[in-house]
């Protein structure tokens, strides 16, 4: 085979397999994170989180597929007026994160009383319309953490793919003998 009949597929095996293999380590990263910080209401976050991997010729991504609030939990929510702030819209939303993680509310300081699911999503969501919520990095945490001991690999594989590339150009113009 001569270099001009190698495709990218077959040029990149070596980083195509190291960048599959780095999404994952990020998408586990970010699960086990997620799970130490107790960020699961259903567990539908964790379990959408899905690595991919991109090729455009010599250009790779490492894609995640996430559900769509992993941004409010990631960067968090600012008070009303800011923007990022759903606001009320986010009620039907905290109602059903209500229903989906037993959340125990506290009675009433005057009457005693406990408030019903709908009064707990109207006095969370008003929280969080007036106060927002804290960012907790879990995504970029994640991140940098695989960074730090997975680039080595990637180097690797990048050097694996150029010598075999190199190899093949180098055969293909008689610069190799073979004895």
């Amino acid at each position: 085979m001569d270099s001009t009949e190698l495709g990218e597929s077959e040029v990149f095996t070596h980083l195509t397999q190291a960048l599959y293999e780095y999404g994952e380590q990020v998408r586990d990263m970010y699960r086990r994170k997620l799970l130490d910080a107790d960020a699961r209401a259903s567990g539908k976050l964790i379990n959408s989180v899905k690595a991919f991997v991109a090729n455009r010729g010599i250009e790779f991504e490492v894609f995640l597929e996430l559900e769509d609030y992993w941004k409010y939990v990631e960067q968090g929510i600012q008070p009303a007026g800011k923007y990022g702030n759903p606001g009320w819209k986010a009620y039907p939303f905290i109602l059903k994160w209500i229903q989906v993680k037993p959340v125990l509310p506290t009675p009433n300081k005057k009457t005693g009383k406990l408030p019903t699911e709908k009064q707990l999503a109207f006095l969370i969501t008003r929280k969080i319309v007036n106060k927002g919520i804290d960012r907790r990095p879990l995504l970029a945490d994640s991140i940098e953490t695989v960074n730090r001991y997975y680039m080595k690999e990637l180097e690797e594989a990048i050097q694996k793919d150029f010598d075999t590339y190199a190899i093949s150009v180098l055969n293909e113009a008689g610069k190799i003998v073979k004895i």
